[in-house]
């Protein structure tokens, strides 16, 4: 089993969007976040500047492993701070 190391805690599947395209600049502080707080929150994948009409955004799903904790706490983060929406949406 997959554990999360900051929370202790076993990882959980899920099925995310694929996110494509350039994205913007993520919020001030966020990669730092990211390391410190919620490492395993996996919330979406980059899936880079490739683009294929033939693919419906909305199944441009993957599998990935998460832990609850780092999603609240990711979550926690961006509530109240300016971002761009692809920062924040799932």
């Amino acid at each position: 089993m997959r554990t999360c190391k900051l929370h202790n805690e076993d990882l959980k599947r899920d099925k995310v969007k694929v996110r494509r395209g350039l994205p913007p600049g993520p919020p001030e502080g966020y990669f730092a976040a990211e390391a410190s707080l919620f490492p395993h929150a996996n919330s979406w994948i980059l899936g880079g500047c490739v683009i294929d009409d033939e693919i419906d955004p909305e199944d441009d799903r993957e599998d990935v492993y998460f832990c609850p904790q780092c999603r609240f706490a990711e979550n926690t983060w961006f509530a109240g701070r300016k971002a761009e929406f692809f920062w924040i949406s799932n």
